[in-house]
């Protein structure tokens, strides 16, 4: 029999997905030149997407521990974390297919030392993080008849005994440690500021012993053109791309494979305006998307996607 979600719970979630973070109010704002906005799919903001059809949403909180500032070395520690809803189908008008819980450190260094050693306006930032997360499917039954062979839970049940089948299992949780380096560059006289960063992303085994995602390494690249506009309004215009590798055959889960199993490729564009406040960023963006679910739905390469996205970060 299919489970349709309470209306109840999933109306708060839509809610609270689409509050500001209140990042900052138990704890400090990362200091400016240590944070910048990404498209990273883990990074610890508030969203709605609607891409082609397909509802996602997030609820994220950032709190940062006192700033350390030095002549050397200026340094922030945050506690990142997001819950999201996620949909694989486009058939659903409010997300809530899927879970993700995500939670980690995130420390960020600079060294004003270095920075006025480097061309004119230019700044670098060096980030290191430990962060964990579990995956769940909530619609079990769809998911079930969307990616099991049969239609059914019956093969997802005998792939996952560890947690006693697959219902609310979190089979592809992961451990992850990833170190980013960031550059900033305006450009000329123009309001207009460049930023490049580079991430490496290690998979660690999952604390928990049923999260066989079998991802081991992975790599990501971002590029981020903003150019200040009236005062509190900017523009701007990103790209990324994520690759991460696995060793997973999505049939030892009890899956049909739909998407690529060994390299789970991510690509993020978007053009959009940002309107900055004495907290929070709120940015509304057209976006383009391309390839791999990031939460239960891993395995599922989502094809070309189009849509709107409003987010708030910190």
């Amino acid at each position: 029999m299919r489970r349709d979600p309470p209306a109840l719970p999933c109306a708060l979630a839509l809610a609270l997905a689409a509050a500001p973070a209140p990042a900052g109010a138990a704890g400090f704002d990362p200091p400016a030149p240590l944070s910048a906005p990404t498209l990273d799919p883990r990074a610890p903001v508030s969203q709605y997407q609607v891409l082609s059809g397909r509802h996602s949403s997030r609820l994220g909180l950032r709190v940062a521990a006192p700033p350390l500032q030095r002549w050397a070395v200026h340094q922030s520690t945050t506690l990142d974390a997001f819950f999201a809803l996620d949909n694989w189908s486009r058939a659903v008008p409010i997300s809530y297919q899927t879970v993700r819980a995500h939670v980690g450190l995130d420390t960020s260094w600079a060294s004003p030392w270095l920075d006025a050693r480097l061309p004119a306006g230019q700044r670098a930032v060096a980030q290191l993080g430990y962060f964990h997360e579990s995956d769940h499917v909530t619609d079990v039954n769809d998911f079930a008849a969307a990616y099991a062979p049969d239609g059914t839970t019956a093969g997802l049940d005998l792939a996952n005994p560890e947690t006693g089948g697959f219902d609310w299992n979190n089979w592809s949780s992961y451990e992850l440690l990833r170190g980013r380096l960031r550059l900033t560059q305006p450009l000329g006289a123009l309001p207009w500021t460049l930023r490049l960063s580079a991430d490496g992303r290690r998979y660690l085994p999952p604390i928990n012993a049923g999260g066989v995602r079998g991802l081991r390494w992975g790599w990501g690249a971002e590029a981020w053109v903003e150019r200040a506009l009236r005062r509190p309004l900017s523009a701007y215009a990103a790209g990324r791309i994520d690759v991460d590798h696995a060793t997973l055959d999505p049939s030892s889960l009890g899956l049909r494979n739909v998407g690529p199993a060994d390299r789970l490729p991510l690509v993020g564009a978007e053009l959009g305006l940002d309107v900055a406040s004495a907290g929070p960023h709120v940015q509304l963006a057209l976006v383009h998307r391309r390839g791999s679910g990031q939460g239960a739905d891993f395995f599922v390469d989502h094809g070309a996607e189009w849509g709107l996205g409003l987010r708030v970060w910190r």
